[in-house]
């Protein structure tokens, strides 16, 4: 019975590698999040079954935090967006990491790299993504 468990652990990480190499940096971090995530909440689930509440209950909210609340039907708290009309030229230039000397093709090398980052869909910050963009537009339309 063991036996099974341990070859069936082996092929998930073998699996879980090969996955893991094919994708970029950014999706990485979220797939292991998501496998630690999964592999507490199992662990917790086991616990659970074998009696041992004391240790299923921090391992099934160990799990819950590597995976997100949303997935649990909790939402995060909403950062407040950020307001694009009382961004100075300054600040843009701070946020972008720029000198006032900076080119229109500077400003859109510096907002890609940012932005590929730190964007929401590899698991970065919607409020720095809308400040970046804010920053790009601010410094575009001047």
């Amino acid at each position: 019975m063991y036996g099974l468990f341990i070859v069936l652990g082996l092929v998930g990480a073998v699996w879980v590698l090969r996955e893991a190499g094919r994708m970029s940096p950014a999706k990485q971090r979220g797939f292991v999040r998501q496998i630690v995530g999964l592999g507490l909440c199992g662990l917790g689930s086991i616990f659970a079954l074998k009696g041992f509440l004391i240790l299923a209950l921090p391992m099934l909210g160990m799990g819950a935090g590597f995976l997100g609340w949303q997935q649990f039907g909790f939402s995060r708290p909403a950062q407040p967006a950020p307001t694009t009309g009382s961004m100075d030229k300054t600040e843009a230039l701070e946020v972008l990491g720029l000198t006032a000397s900076a080119s229109s093709e500077d400003i859109r090398a510096a907002h890609k790299k940012l932005l590929r980052a730190i964007h929401p869909d590899a698991g970065g910050s919607t409020y720095l993504s809308a400040k970046i963009n804010a920053a790009r537009d601010r410094l575009l339309k001047s």
